[in-house]
């Protein structure tokens, strides 16, 4: 396959001998950690998996975060945008991602840690569960999480897989495929957040390398290949169409900026990392290191893209931006952390999208709603069978690879968003929004959402869609989601006076909180 570009094959031997030895340290530091739980109590052990016993630290919680916001969509998916949709997903990563951690750490963080210690509560649909009292909202959260983050889980595996069969050398994107999913799998079924806390902490770091040493090279290459930097941005400027407007249209700037800002700051993999955590100090140091951490990756990471297109205009696709950089234009050794560094961005939040979804399943709708007198012990072992099954499946999905990963990366964060931002964001932060309003606002957001996604792409309704200005689905999904739950909740009735203390009082009663969580 004609890539654009060649790997030798001494740099692929290089590659792949870190590669195999960054996979062996992963999957011993999740059966380490499964190890280190082996005599913990099952209400323990699932304590440890659902938010890794509620005492991590700030670096731990930052790595978290980071680790899940800049997945193969940041490392593979943004950069093949740049490349390939346009220079305005350069300020748009910057600005989402800044105000993504600004606000699921600094105002979303402390208001779920007041009520995680109040009810006790270690899951979203939990907490949706406790501030509406509503089994239906339970499970229609739980669903919604499950499709949605299965879809996700299979796109990071299409992203892992390219990079890997470009790099090795084999062409092989099964093989990538296969062995980026076992690795994930192995480090996530042995022990949840625990494992993956110990683990991101490595990957934040090398994400963090990688990012940087990518811009470093290219910034240097492209000056080198035409001068002077200020020449090589010239060119682009005007030799190709990256900053041309006919690359976008303003409302799908403004849609695409929706979709990764808001979507982000209500994922489930995102909302959990503010469970994680009890003490004040945490949260705000752990908020200090990923305001400098996210936008600063946010910015090396797409403009090595933008500066890649004047080296190499001719790639076949812009997923292929980052295993250029570091198949190409890096020394093997640092190639090789490159593709470590992106490897552990994919399974971080591959990790992550099992992890809820299981969690989803598992423990929220299994345990909590169908089969309630079911044990925590038959859960802890429930747990590590269906990281399995939720990761074969998104396994299975990705055996049929699309171009640019960072379509089914943004379908998935807009349904997400269109069908958990009203009842989550509005839910925690108000006292009007009532159970009925949140579970039609839940559902008639995701149909919303996909009945456009699918209209975008039709044979025939795309070319009216597009006529009409191309707007992103997101707009209608969350318009919809929106107008329903205001319009219902004013005609159904609030819930219980208990709930509302436990949720915005000063005072509150312990015992009915501890209720909420079925204790």
């Amino acid at each position: 396959m004609d890539y654009g570009f060649v790997v030798s094959k001494e740099t692929s031997t290089v590659i792949m001998v870190i590669f195999a030895i960054y996979s062996l340290l992963i999957c011993g530091l999740g059966l380490y950690t499964m190890y280190a739980s082996r005599k913990l109590s099952a209400s323990d052990k699932i304590a440890n998996w659902l938010v890794g016993g509620g005492n991590l630290g700030p670096f731990a919680v930052c790595m978290i975060g980071v680790t899940n916001l800049l997945s193969a969509g940041a490392m593979i998916g943004n950069a093949g945008l740049v490349y390939s949709s346009g220079g305005y997903i350069v300020s748009v990563s910057i600005i989402t991602n800044t105000y993504c951690v600004f606000y699921l750490l600094g105002t979303l963080g402390k208001k779920m840690a007041i009520v995680r210690a109040r009810t006790g509560m270690e899951s979203v649909c939990g907490i949706l569960r406790s501030r509406f009292n509503s089994k239906t909202l339970s499970m229609v959260a739980a669903l919604i999480m499950a499709f949605f983050l299965t879809m996700n889980l299979s796109s990071q595996f299409m992203g892992g897989a390219k990079f890997f069969a470009i790099l090795s050398g084999s062409n092989s994107y099964y093989i990538g495929m296969v062995l980026i999913a076992a690795v994930t799998i192995i480090y996530t079924a042995c022990g949840g957040i625990k494992s993956m806390a110990r683990i991101a902490v490595l990957q934040g770091m090398l994400m963090m390398f990688s990012c940087t040493f990518m811009f470093i090279v290219m910034y240097r290459s492209l000056g080198q290949k035409y001068g002077s930097f200020e020449q090589g941005m010239y060119w682009i400027a005007t030799n190709s169409d990256l900053f041309m407007p006919s690359k976008y249209t303003f409302m799908q700037a403004l849609g695409t900026a929706f979709s990764i800002s808001l979507a982000s700051t209500v994922m489930p993999y995102s909302v959990v990392t503010t469970l994680t955590y009890k003490k004040a100090s945490t949260v705000r140091r752990a908020f200090i290191l990923s305001m400098i951490a996210c936008p600063f990756i946010s910015v090396v990471l797409t403009n090595a893209a933008v500066f890649t297109m004047g080296i190499n205009p001719s790639l076949a696709s812009g997923d292929y931006v980052t295993a250029y950089i570091a198949g190409v234009m890096s020394p093997k050794i640092i190639g090789a952390l490159v593709l470590c560094g992106t490897a552990a961005a994919i399974q971080s939040s591959c990790a992550s999208y099992i992890l809820i979804a299981v969690t989803s399943l598992v423990k929220d709708m299994y345990q909590g709603i169908l089969k309630p007198e079911v044990s925590n012990e038959k859960v802890s072992k429930l747990m590590p069978i269906w990281t399995v099954i939720i990761g074969v499946i998104g396994l299975i999905i990705a055996f049929r690879p699309i171009d640019l990963i960072s379509i089914i990366n943004l379908f998935s964060m807009s349904g997400l968003c269109c069908g958990l931002f009203f009842p989550l964001v509005f839910g925690l932060h108000s006292k009007k929004v009532t159970p009925k309003g949140a579970v039609w606002s839940a559902f008639s957001g995701v149909v919303t959402y996909i009945t456009f996604f699918l209209l975008q792409r039709g044979a025939v309704t795309g070319a009216v869609y597009r006529s009409l200005g191309n707007i992103h689905p997101i707009f209608f999904g969350l318009v919809v989601s929106g107008l329903v739950m205001y319009f219902v909740s004013k005609h159904t009735p609030q819930v219980e006076l208990g709930v509302l203390q436990v949720w915005f009082g000063k005072t509150y009663d312990p015992e009915y909180a501890k209720q909420l969580n079925g204790k």
